[in-house]
């Protein structure tokens, strides 16, 4: 999974530089972690969920991001990841400041319809997520 705007010269858009928050819990949670934009936390994602969960509410809730996006590849589908990011999500959904979501990912259809349905713009294809940021 990887957390963040990527940046795309076509769009010409600049990235912000990870938020101090943000990098002191990547690096808590793993001292390995590159903390510069993106946060790309793909194989910490599949084998410990909490890592991927930590940090999107870190990002989306530190305050210097007002939108995320959030490349999942096949992450929802990994066995007990979909349950954490769901309950990340959800509490989010709960918290004004919180950046808002813009998702991809290979999701089911049940997925796609409950992220919609709490706010999240969800799209299969990742350039179509950069392109709804642009």
């Amino acid at each position: 999974m990887v957390i963040l705007l990527l940046p795309v010269p076509q769009y010409r858009q600049s990235v912000t530089p990870t938020a101090d928050c943000e990098s002191a819990g990547l690096m808590f949670a793993f001292g390995f972690a590159p903390t510069g934009n993106p946060i790309d936390v793909t194989g910490q994602g599949f084998s410990l969920p909490g890592v991927l969960v930590s940090a999107l509410r870190d990002a989306a809730t530190c305050g210097v991001y007002s939108h995320l996006a959030v490349f999942l590849a096949g992450a929802a589908n990994a066995p007990g990841v979909w349950p954490v990011l769901q309950a990340c999500i959800d509490s989010l959904r709960g918290d004004p400041s919180a950046a808002s979501l813009v998702i991809s990912g290979i999701l089911t259809a049940d997925q796609r319809r409950w992220l919609e349905s709490v706010g999240c713009r969800v799209f299969a294809e990742p350039v179509r997520a950069i392109e709804a940021l642009a």
